[in-house]
């Protein structure tokens, strides 16, 4: 029997203002989760999006930093793709 694929499992979020704005170039990173995560950060695209894979189902914080502030929330990923908004300032 051939080896199953799974869909990878994925956090989709953004990061806004506090009066709602998207904030691009906003710094975003994986604060901790229910596995060893990589120390790496990701950037917002220009509508303050982001997209990053965890390695395992579970509860994780995203967080995200700018300049003027920083923010975090908590996710559960069981499968697939789980989304998140994060407000900064």
């Amino acid at each position: 029997m051939p080896a199953r694929i799974h869909d990878p499992l994925r956090i989709r979020g953004v990061v806004v203002d506090a009066q709602g704005r998207p904030v691009p170039g906003a710094r975003v990173a994986l604060g901790a989760g229910p596995a060893a995560l990589p120390d790496i950060a990701l950037l917002t695209d220009d509508d303050g999006s982001f997209w990053v894979e965890v390695p395992t189902p579970g509860e994780y914080a995203v967080l995200a930093s700018t300049d003027s502030g920083s923010g975090e929330a908590r996710v559960t990923v069981n499968s697939g793709e789980q989304s998140v908004r994060i407000v900064v300032g």
